[in-house]
């Protein structure tokens, strides 16, 4: 968890649309991707404004971690 919390290595190749809501770590020799998905509040449907991504009262984060062979 440190090394994705600690992740600063967007590029235009891993965070295109520059939302850093992706990247890749490794942790004792394994390759881990990570990803944050915006939902709406009760966890069931997508955000319908990512905009208010910042507003805890419209929006909820999930952070997903998994092996490249997951994706």
């Amino acid at each position: 968890m440190e090394k994705v919390i600690n992740f600063t290595d967007f590029t235009e190749e891993n965070d295109p649309w520059e939302d850093h809501s992706f990247g890749r770590v490794e942790a004792d020799g394994a390759a881990i991707f990570w990803k944050i998905d915006l939902y709406d509040t009760a966890y069931t449907y997508g955000a319908t404004m990512p905009d208010c991504a910042c507003d805890p009262d419209q929006t909820r984060r999930v952070l997903t971690l998994y092996l490249p062979s997951e994706h």
